[in-house]
C-alpha cells in the first residue's frame, strides 16, 4: 500500500506589543528561510517617525525588498484609523505579487495585522487567499489584542482544519 504524505498549511501567530521585536523577528526569519534554500514571499512593515510630529509605515515586499509608503499620519502615537492616510492600491499591488508567486513559495509572512485587517480590509484579502490556496508555513504578526481578534473572527471558524502555533 502506498501512503501519500499530505502537505498542509501551518499558521504561526507571533504576538507582541508595539516595539517588542515582531518585525525584527520576521526579518531574521526571512533570512533564515532563504539561507535554508527555501522561498518566502510576503510583506513586513517598517516604522518611521517623521519630524516634527508625524509617523509613517512602509511596506517591504519579500523577496524583492521593494519599499513603499503604506500609510502616514501627522500625529504621534495615534491608533485612530481616521488619523491615518493609506495607499489602498498598494494592498492590491502586493496581493497581485503574492498571487503570481504563491506556487513558488515555501513560506509566507504578513507582518503587523492591525485595525484595518480586523475590519476585513488591508492585508485581509491577501491572507484569505493564502489560507484558501497555500500549503506551507504562514507567519502572521500583530499586537496581542488585534491579532487575537483577527484570528478568532476570520481564521478559527472559517478554517478549523489549519494547524496553528502561537508564539508570544
Amino acid at each position: 500500500m502506498f501512503i501519500q504524505k499530505m502537505k498542509m498549511l501551518r499558521i504561526n501567530l507571533i504576538f507582541g506589543e508595539k516595539g517588542s521585536g515582531k518585525t525584527t523577528f520576521v526579518k531574521k526569519l526571512v533570512e533564515e528561510i532563504f539561507s535554508n534554500g527555501k522561498n518566502v514571499i510576503g510583506v513586513y512593515s517598517e516604522y518611521e517617525k517623521r519630524l516634527p510630529s508625524g509617523q509613517a509605515y512602509f511596506a517591504v515586499l519579500v523577496p524583492t525588498f521593494e519599499k513603499h509608503l503604506l500609510c502616514h499620519t501627522e500625529k504621534i502615537n495615534t491608533s485612530n484609523l481616521d488619523d491615518w492616510r493609506f495607499d489602498y492600491p498598494l494592498f492590491k499591488y502586493f496581493y497581485s505579487y503574492i498571487l503570481a508567486n504563491i506556487t513558488k513559495a515555501d513560506a509566507v509572512v504578513i507582518d503587523e495585522i492591525g485595525l484595518l485587517e480586523t475590519l476585513g480590509k488591508g492585508w485581509h484579502p491577501t491572507i484569505d487567499f493564502i489560507l484558501s490556496n497555500f500549503q506551507g508555513e504562514m507567519y502572521l504578526t500583530g499586537r496581542n489584542d488585534r491579532l487575537e481578534y483577527y484570528y478568532e473572527k476570520f481564521i478559527e471558524n472559517q478554517f478549523p482544519h489549519l494547524l496553528v502555533v502561537r508564539t508570544i
